[in-house]
């Protein structure tokens, strides 16, 4: 659960972003006053993103799109604007180059079109970490990143640099146990 600045301080609002969820197509169901907006790949049940919106949330959703069966935006309106959520499933560090190239350069061009006023979250499964060398990154990954760099590590790390946007997990210490999932 979050809080999102302008909305009303008593209350924390619910939102997930959903990765490998395995759904068919794209489309938006409610489930009572909740709503989840999915993409998925047609017939094959792989892949998937998925955002979770509480009734609050729901509310406030004034666009989404699926972008393909690894990438959906969606974006709220609150009282001082705009929040724009973008869910991004990454190939794992297997996948071919080409299909990493395409899903950073797709996720790096759907967070330059954000309107500048707008606030954004990125959430999903990259299958990259931070790393714990923080030079030239200084503004992308805090004190407390982890693990070892891999190849999608650089390429996450790389376009968060090139957007301006910060790993906020690293900034804040924790156990171990709580960085992975």
């Amino acid at each position: 659960m979050i809080a999102i600045p302008g909305l009303d301080s008593q209350c924390l609002f619910r939102l997930a972003g959903l990765t490998e969820t395995h759904l068919t197509g794209t489309g938006q169901i409610h489930l009572s006053s909740d709503t989840l907006l999915y993409a998925g790949e047609d017939n094959t049940h792989r892949r998937g993103v998925a955002l979770f919106l509480d009734k609050q949330f729901s509310n406030s959703l004034t666009s989404w799109l699926a972008v393909a069966s690894r990438i959906l935006s969606a974006r709220l309106l609150h009282k001082h604007g705009h929040l724009t959520v973008l869910v991004a499933y990454a190939p794992t560090e297997d996948g071919t180059a080409s299909d990493k190239d395409d899903s950073y350069s797709t996720v790096e061009t759907l967070i330059n079109s954000v309107p500048p006023h707008d606030q954004i979250i990125v959430l999903g499964d990259f299958n990259a970490v931070t790393g714990t060398d923080r030079t030239g990154l200084e503004n992308v990954v805090g004190n407390y990143g982890s693990g070892t760099v891999n190849d999608n590590s650089s390429r996450l790390l790389t376009m968060y640099s090139s957007t301006n946007l910060t790993v906020l997990g690293s900034w804040f210490k924790r156990k171990n146990i709580y960085r992975h999932t």
